[in-house]
């Protein structure tokens, strides 16, 4: 069986990093960029392909919505039996559920309570800011528990050391080579058995490798042990 991907970005602008799009080459998927559809073909009640005009440019309005030029006589068709549109995420909320939505289909929260217009009801993450980072996501996660908290009798504090906090070393010297320690590069499972199954594509790092990235470390943190001096302030004017 034979899988293509069409997507109005170019290469460049997909949403997906260089080494993913490789790797889904090496399992055989076909990558069609700045193509947009315009006919799903079919014949006797059943698809047979789906018809495209490739892109030149492709970006979104004011509103958000996608602003899409075409270029002319530029038809381009796939043979499919199975078309799976990907065209975005928007939250499901049911009907009557008493949350307030915005135009854009996304959650309204009040900023302060972090209430959804429904008594005892929070939302976070991407139904409320739409897509976004992991770590955006993360952090809207922790002000909805914060909030969840305090409205269940709490103080907010939902802060939780799993493991003492060592003191850093204030002064650790130079390291011999460091600007030159090679990163810890990720190996794969070989595309062929990433076909036959849905397991973690990317391998395990042993003890010896986890040890030298961490060595890699710069140590940001000791900068929050500097303490400020008078004269630095003469820097910020």
């Amino acid at each position: 069986e034979l899988v293509q991907i069409a997507c109005l970005e170019c290469r460049e602008d997909m949403p997906a990093t260089e080494d993913e799009i490789k790797q889904a080459e090496e399992e055989g998927i076909l990558v069609h960029s700045s193509r947009t559809s315009t006919r799903i073909v079919t014949e006797n009640g059943s698809i047979t392909g789906v018809e495209f005009l490739e892109v030149d440019s492709f970006s979104f309005d004011e509103n958000k919505r996608a602003v899409i030029e075409v270029r002319e006589n530029s038809h381009f068709s796939l043979e499919a039996d199975t078309v799976i549109f990907a065209i975005g995420q928007r939250p499901l909320i049911p009907d009557g559920f008493g949350v307030d939505i915005m135009e854009n289909g996304n959650i309204q929260l009040d900023p302060f309570s972090q209430t959804a217009g429904r008594e005892g009801v929070f939302a976070a993450g991407d139904a409320v800011h739409g897509t976004a980072t992991v770590i955006q996501a993360i952090a809207s996660g922790r002000k909805a528990a914060i909030a969840i908290d305090k409205y269940l009798g709490g103080s907010g504090n939902i802060d939780e050391k799993l493991a003492p906090v060592e003191e850093a070393e204030p002064c650790f010297g130079p390291m011999e080579g460091f600007a030159y320690m090679p990163r810890c590069e990720e190996t794969y499972v070989p595309a062929e058995e990433r076909l036959r199954n849905f397991q973690k594509v990317v391998n395990d790092i042993d003890e010896e490798m986890a040890n030298n990235e961490a060595e890699r470390c710069l140590q940001c943190d000791l900068r929050l042990k500097i303490k400020s001096v008078e004269f630095w302030s003469s820097y910020d004017q």
